[in-house]
């Protein structure tokens, strides 16, 4: 599975509240393990870039999480995972 997170919609949370969605991901860690791939977020404001990169200094992910800053972005990380999955499945 990869989780795709668009903050490019509506606005950042408060600070708790995004304590909150991180302490939630934490809980979820031995399932993110055994089925996520990776997660892409779509950060395209510099507001929203700054935090995520003050919650990745607190959480630390189970899996890889890759910030893109376009939609063609995102397509290429699903197209390279799905190629190196091809590969692995062989």
């Amino acid at each position: 599975m990869i989780l795709i997170i668009d903050l490019s919609k509506g606005s950042f949370p408060p600070w708790m509240q995004a304590l909150n969605i991180a302490r939630f991901f934490v809980s979820l860690k031995t399932l993110l393990v055994q089925g996520l791939s990776f997660t892409v977020i779509y950060a395209v404001t510099p507001r929203q870039k700054k935090w995520l990169n003050r919650i990745m200094m607190i959480y630390t992910p189970a899996r890889p999480v890759h910030i893109v800053e376009s939609k063609q972005a995102i397509r290429e990380k699903i197209a390279e995972h799905r190629k190196n999955h091809r590969r692995l499945s062989f």
